[in-house]
């Protein structure tokens, strides 16, 4: 298991800023958040960690292999736009993960894969009274700490 210096969550919510899938606060719209979803604005993108899977050791030097889990939650006051970027999320976890580096301070991390990426979850409104919609995904990552 590598030693991150940053939590799951936040290496994937950079990826997807690097992307281009979202951007950083305080931008709009879809703004990726990590932990704690914001009042505003209507359209954001929270990750959370979740559960991760171990997956075996190495027989050499007992190092565990371990895939780390985390959730995509989006919320959004129109439904149907919002079911097609939490598409578009799950298809840029599917398509276009493999290797891509991510820089968060003076860390940099490899992001090997997604992986057991969920389907797109309707969660309904936030409250009953409530505009906005929330859908979620939950997946797992393969990534390494490079510094």
């Amino acid at each position: 298991m590598s030693n991150l210096q940053h939590s799951p969550a936040r290496i994937v919510a950079q990826l997807l800023t690097n992307m281009g899938v979202g951007v950083a606060p305080p931008a709009r719209p879809w703004t990726i958040q990590v932990d704690q979803e914001p009042p505003g604005p209507d359209n954001c993108i929270t990750l959370y960690n979740t559960q991760g899977q171990e997956d075996g050791r190495s027989m050499l030097d007992g190092e565990i292999f371990h895939h780390y889990g985390f959730q995509v939650r989006l919320r959004t006051a129109d439904p149907k736009s919002g079911w097609v970027k939490a598409e578009a999320v799950r298809q840029t976890f599917a398509k276009n993960i493999y290797g891509n580096t991510v820089k968060i301070d003076a860390s940099i991390y490899t992001v090997r894969c997604v992986v057991k990426i969920g389907q797109v979850l309707s969660l309904g409104t936030e409250t009953p009274n409530s505009k906005r919609h929330i859908y979620t995904i939950n997946a797992l990552v393969l990534l390494d700490s490079v510094t």
